[in-house]
Formats: C-alpha cells, sequence, structure tokens
C-alpha cells in the first residue's frame, strides 16, 4: 500500500569517499600521463632513428673513403708499373745506342770477331730481371754483302730470350768481307754464354 500523505524526500547521489575497486588506470584521469607517455615513445623514436641514421652515414662514409684509398692504391700501382716500363724502355734504347756504336766502332775497325760484337749490353732486361742465365749455340749465314742473312739456335739456351738476344746481336754487328759472285754462302757457329755481370 502507498501512503500518499507522506511527503517524498529527494535524493541525492553522493560520491563514495571509498576507493574504486574497479580497476584505475595510471594513465586516466586529466590526460596528462597519456601525453607524457606518448611524448616519451616519440623522443626514444627519434633518438633511435637518429643514432640509425648516423651509423648509416658513418657506414656510407667509411665505405666511400675505403673505395677511395683503393683507387688512389690502384692508380700509384699503375702509376708505377708505367713508370718502371719507361724506365726499361728507356735502359733498353741505352743499350742497343751503345751497342750500334760499338757496332759502328767494330765495322770501322774491320772486327770479324763475335767476341766484338755480343757485349754485356746485349744482355736482355727480363732475363735480368728474372735472374736467369745459359749457354745458346747459333749458327748464322753470311751473304755475299758481308752481312748476316740468317741465324739460328741449334742449342737453346732453356731461355727465349736469351736465344733471341744472340741471334739478334749478331745479325745487328757481324760484318764479314764481302765474297764473289756465285760463291757459296758463309755459314758460321758460336757458343754465347749468358752470365749476369757482378
Amino acid at each position: 500500500m502507498i501512503d500518499e500523505h507522506r511527503p517524498v524526500r529527494p535524493a541525492v547521489l553522493q560520491a563514495d569517499p571509498r576507493p574504486s575497486t574497479t580497476g584505475s588506470s595510471r594513465l586516466a584521469g586529466d590526460g596528462k600521463g597519456l601525453r607524457f607517455g606518448v611524448l616519451a615513445l616519440a623522443a626514444l623514436l627519434s633518438l633511435a632513428v637518429a643514432i640509425l641514421g648516423t651509423i648509416a652515414v658513418r657506414s656510407g662514409l667509411d665505405a666511400a673513403g675505403r673505395e677511395i684509398a683503393a683507387r688512389r692504391a690502384a692508380e700509384a700501382s699503375t702509376a708505377a708499373i708505367e713508370a718502371a716500363r719507361r724506365r726499361d724502355a728507356l735502359a733498353t734504347m741505352a743499350r742497343q745506342d751503345a751497342a750500334r756504336a760499338r757496332a759502328a766502332d767494330a765495322a770501322a775497325s774491320g772486327s770479324t770477331d763475335p767476341a766484338d760484337w755480343i757485349t754485356v749490353d746485349d744482355y736482355p732486361a727480363a732475363a735480368l730481371r728474372a735472374n736467369v742465365q745459359g749457354i745458346v749455340t747459333i749458327s748464322w749465314v753470311v751473304g755475299a754483302s758481308g752481312r748476316v742473312t740468317d741465324c739460328v739456335v741449334t742449342t737453346s739456351s732453356g731461355s727465349a730470350d736469351l736465344d733471341r738476344a744472340a741471334c739478334g746481336a749478331i745479325t745487328l754487328r757481324a760484318r764479314y768481307p764481302r765474297a764473289a759472285e756465285g760463291e757459296k754462302p758463309r755459314i758460321y757457329s758460336r757458343r754465347v754464354v749468358w752470365k749476369i755481370p757482378d
């Protein structure tokens, strides 16, 4: 039954002074904690990106430095090889000039001694660098003009450079008296000892 004569009291809702048991969040409330967390995370990500960028730049610079150093080393090596080739070419030209001068002297003096035609200056530069020595036996044919028309190696020294140098020197410098027309070609043979000079 309802008593209609009693005054109705309005119910006033008040906050519960007891702590909440529904599991509060540290980021709840006014949102300051959430903002702080987001800002801290952004700062950490920025720092990580900066560190990784620095590492990438440094490794790129290191790689570029290594490439530049390798290129410079290759250029220096090429320059050294070219300089060595030029020195060898100049030394060869000087030896050839000296040999021509000796040949002219021998021709002027009328020397027919093969010992005057092959000298230490005829030693091949490649054989000198490789410390190659040997004995080669050559035969050559002298034509009617008194000049060598052919030279062959009959016993090799074991070095093609030494063999070629022996025939080359004889062909360049050998001078014999002219022969009468119709006379058979003259054939000579000699051992050439290539020994590295002291």
